[in-house]
C-alpha cells in the first residue's frame, strides 16, 4: 500500500530515497572508521607501503561526509534532480578513486602470496563501483560489488597469518 501511494506522489518517493540514502552514507561512515581507516592507520604504522590505502580511506570518509552535508541540503531545500545528480557522480567518482587507492595495498598483498582469488574479487569490485556512477545501472553496480567484495574477503581469508 506504501509503494502504490509514493508511486502516485513521487516527491514521495524522492523524499524517502534521499532518507534511506543518508541513512546507509551515515552506516558506510562508521564502517569505514571502525574497520577501514583504522586498519590502514595500524597497517601504515607497521609497513609505510599501506599509506596508499590509509589515504584512500581519509578521502572516502570526507567524501561519505560530503555526501550526508548534501543529502541533509537537500532534505532542507529542494534542489534539482539534475543538480543532485551531478554533484553525487562527482563524488561518487572521488569514492571510486579512494577505493582504488585502498584497494592497491590489497593488491600487492594478494599478489606476493599468489591470492589470484582476490585480485579478481578487486577487478570485480572495481566494475561495480564504477556502474554506480551510471544513472539507471545502480542496480547492477551493487550486486556486482558485493560479488566483488566476497570474493576479496574469501580470497584474503586464505593468506597465510603470522602468530607470534
Amino acid at each position: 500500500m506504501a509503494l502504490i501511494v509514493m508511486y502516485q506522489d513521487p516527491s514521495l518517493f524522492l523524499l524517502v530515497g534521499r532518507i534511506l540514502d543518508l541513512i546507509n552514507n551515515a552506516i558506510s561512515l562508521v564502517i569505514t572508521y571502525m574497520n577501514i581507516y583504522n586498519g590502514f592507520l595500524e597497517l601504515s604504522k607497521i609497513d609505510k607501503t599501506y599509506g596508499l590505502g590509509f589515504g584512500g580511506s581519509l578521502i572516502r570518509l570526507i567524501a561519505l561526509l560530503s555526501l550526508m552535508v548534501f543529502d541533509s541540503i537537500v532534505l532542507a531545500i529542494n534542489v534539482p534532480a539534475i543538480t543532485g545528480y551531478v554533484i553525487k557522480d562527482v563524488i561518487g567518482a572521488v569514492i571510486v578513486i579512494a577505493w582504488a587507492l585502498m584497494f592497491t595495498p590489497i593488491y600487492r598483498l594478494s599478489n606476493a602470496f599468489n591470492a589470484k582469488p582476490t585480485n579478481v574479487g578487486i577487478i570485480i569490485a572495481m566494475v561495480g563501483y564504477a556502474l554506480d556512477l551510471v544513472p539507471g545501472i545502480v542496480l547492477i553496480g551493487a550486486p556486482i560489488q558485493f560479488i566483488g567484495e566476497g570474493i576479496i574477503v574469501h580470497g584474503l581469508g586464505k593468506l597465510p597469518v603470522s602468530r607470534s
